[in-house]
């Protein structure tokens, strides 16, 4: 079975990640990386219709393979987060428009 983040390699105190945007969104990602910022320098390149590649180079010396897999993790979370966004858009829609009905009812 193909895994759905192609690979990650670690070498010189850098990670490399090849993310497969087919199964998380190039706005997944992004949020994922974020909050590595601070810490990080992070360089992004590839397609964002087909893979995502990630270097990140610690600004400090860290277990790059657990940040790795934190990253993962982070990755599948943001994925749920964005799926259960998507599912409840059109539910929240429509209870903001029929308040905003019922408002401007009252008040016209």
């Amino acid at each position: 079975m193909k895994s759905n983040i192609d690979y990650y390699q670690i070498k010189e105190n850098r990670i490399f990640l090849k993310i497969n945007t087919s199964v998380y969104s190039f706005e997944v990602i992004i949020s994922t990386l974020y909050p590595y910022l601070e810490d990080n320098y992070i360089i992004l390149d590839g397609d964002r219709n087909s893979t995502v590649n990630v270097e990140i180079k610690p600004k400090r010396k860290i277990d790059l393979d657990e940040f790795a897999n934190e990253i993962f993790n982070r990755l599948f979370l943001y994925n749920i987060h964005e799926m259960s966004q998507n599912k409840n858009r059109d539910i929240i829609d429509n209870i903001m428009k029929n308040t905003l009905n019922k408002f401007n009812k009252k008040w016209n």
